[in-house]
């Protein structure tokens, strides 16, 4: 550094002074620099629309995988409550069978080889001795009035509407034991995993003595 030039001699002090300014000068002039090089740009505010768009795609396909296997689970279980309520109906016709000694088949449905193949909405003419309250001289009938069915957990349907025990007129899927007992005769009915009617088939095989209850072929 070269000593000012004055026209008095600079004392130690002065000289020492002025170093220790144009020093701090000099740091608060790099500390001002590497300020301005570390100084943060700016965020972003919000998402770009292909952002946007990324993750509506992402939960689209999620709410898919969700409502794929949800229905499957649905379907499912449709299936295995229908195969359960068929094994089911078939305790309950070899009850009556060892209790009346006789199966319940009208005898307006003779066997055909041996075996009585009931179908559709026709399953109401074997079905329906098994209900308690069945008048005396039907065919077939429940004369001892004893409880075959939960009736509770058994569905009819009706494609028109008809009286319930209430007086409530009802269509479509029905709980049995909401309809009437006696002479009228209900179907039993249940929903397949497409959604769409199905009526239990019923096989009596009379040479073998045995019954199976089961979908619709």
């Amino acid at each position: 550094m070269a000593r000012p030039r004055s026209g008095r001699a600079t004392s130690k002090i002065e000289w020492q002074g002025m170093a220790k300014r144009e020093s701090m000068m000099a740091l608060k002039q790099q500390a001002s620099g590497f300020q301005r090089m570390r100084r943060p740009t700016a965020s972003r505010a919000g998402f770009t629309l292909i952002e946007l768009l990324a993750v509506l795609t992402v939960i689209a396909i999620l709410l898919g995988m969700i409502l794929g296997a949800a229905m499957f689970v649905i379907k499912t279980a449709r299936d295995r409550r229908s195969n359960a309520t068929g094994k089911a109906l078939e305790v309950a016709l070899n009850v009556y069978r060892h209790e009346y000694n006789k199966w319940p088949v009208p005898s307006t449905l003779p066997p055909v080889n041996g075996v009585v193949t009931v179908s559709g909405t026709a399953n109401a003419k074997v079905f329906s001795a098994l209900r308690w309250n069945v008048p005396v001289g039907s065919d077939p009938d429940n004369v001892k009035h004893i409880h075959f069915l939960e009736e509770s957990t058994l569905f009819t349907y009706l494609s028109s509407p008809s009286s319930d025990i209430n007086g409530d007129s009802r269509q479509g899927f029905v709980p049995l034991h909401l309809m009437p007992q006696g002479s009228a005769q209900y179907p039993l009915a249940y929903m397949d995993r497409k959604g769409n009617v199905q009526y239990y088939k019923v096989t009596i095989n009379f040479e073998d003595d045995t019954v199976a209850v089961s979908p619709p072929d």
